[in-house]
């Protein structure tokens, strides 16, 4: 959980604790491992994240459900990262990426859709928009919520990490 008031621009929230009926956050923690199903970046005083349609959101949304890491770069990358996502408003959502993660995920099948900028899941957003800014979150292609918390770049308390070690 994160204090709105605390995060800066370039933040990254991830976002875990979806309602049990929501199956798409479940079958994303369940497919990729991880207590994460979702992933957004903090703008200003804003969120940005990719929905229905890549758009900005308030900075509370997720304060209960979701947790705040830095990026380890200079506050200059992480603006430009806030610029390139700002840049993809009103961008689809990557319904066929979904599906190809879904696929490589749940069936072991092999990268159909290469990973572009044409249309991005809520991950491959934000992986999108550091790498746009010189900053390389995470080699995968098509990066989930639970691949992006791995991140060494992530500065933050993971939810299996032990608060004394």
């Amino acid at each position: 959980m994160y204090d709105p008031g605390q995060v800066e621009v370039g933040d990254v929230i991830l976002v875990r604790g979806a309602a049990v009926w929501d199956v798409v956050a479940a079958l994303i923690r369940l497919a990729t491992i991880s207590p994460y199903h979702h992933t957004v970046l903090v703008g200003e005083g804003h969120l940005i994240e990719a929905g229905f349609t890549v758009t900005r959101s308030p900075l509370d949304k997720y304060e209960h459900t979701g947790d705040a890491f830095s990026v380890r770069c200079t506050r200059q990358r992480a603006l430009s990262a806030v610029a390139a996502a700002e840049a993809r408003l009103g961008t689809p959502y990557g319904v066929a990426e979904l599906l190809d993660d879904a696929g490589r995920y749940f069936l072991h099948l092999p990268l159909v859709y290469p990973w572009n900028a044409r249309r991005q899941t809520c991950s491959g957003l934000i992986a999108y928009a550091y790498r746009a800014a010189g900053v390389t979150l995470t080699y995968q292609p098509c990066p989930s919520p639970g691949s992006l918390s791995y991140s060494p770049l992530l500065q933050g308390h993971r939810p299996w990490e032990n608060a004394s070690g």
